[in-house]
Order: structure tokens, then C-alpha cells, then sequence
């Protein structure tokens, strides 16, 4: 199983590229890493919303919204007490207190 934390892929995506590629048994060449790094960037992403983004039609009234700031735990600050007790809850239920501490550590 890999894991990135988001701000290995925000700060340095070629490398996350290249770790992902290896980690799956991928031989990319460096310019194919950078070609992926460049379409996984927020402002590629934000352009085709659309696309791209999970269903959010629902919650969202843009899909861009979807694609955010760019910084971590910024969703952390949208949610209600309440939402946040209920993902605290369900994170409980999915997870080890040792994964739960890796997903949110800081950078």
C-alpha cells in the first residue's frame, strides 16, 4: 500500500509522481513524470472540474469548489461541530489510532 500525505504531492508532485509510478512497478521517464506532474496540478485540476471531480453536484454549486486552496486541513474549517464528530466518528470505525495519526500529522 502507498501513502502520500497531501502536502508531498502539493510541494513536490514530480517526485510523488515518481514514487507512485515505482511504488506500482511503473518505468516512467522523467519526462513523462513531469507531463503527470503538470495535469495533477490544483490550477489543471480546478480546469476541468467538471471532469474530474467527484459527484458534488449535490453539494456544490461549482464543481471547481471541489478544488479548494490548496492547503491542508482547510476542509477542517467548513465543517459544523457536528460533521466533525460524525468524521470523527466514522474514522474510528475505519481506522488504527496509528493510521488515523498519520493522516493528520502536520507537514
Amino acid at each position: 500500500m502507498l501513502l502520500f500525505h497531501f502536502e508531498e504531492l502539493r510541494d513536490d508532485r514530480a517526485d510523488a509522481m515518481r514514487r507512485l509510478a515505482e511504488g506500482i512497478g511503473l518505468n516512467l521517464s522523467g519526462v513523462r513524470v513531469a507531463e503527470l506532474a503538470a495535469a495533477a496540478s490544483l490550477e489543471q485540476m480546478r480546469s476541468r472540474a467538471n471532469e474530474r471531480a467527484p459527484n458534488t453536484k449535490e453539494i456544490l454549486a461549482d464543481s471547481a469548489g471541489f478544488f479548494r486552496s490548496g492547503e491542508s486541513g482547510e476542509g477542517r474549517a467548513v465543517m459544523t461541530p457536528e460533521q466533525e464528530e460524525v468524521y470523527e466518528r466514522r474514522l474510528a470505525e475505519l481506522v488504527t489510532p496509528d493510521l488515523r495519526d498519520w493522516l493528520h500529522r502536520s507537514s
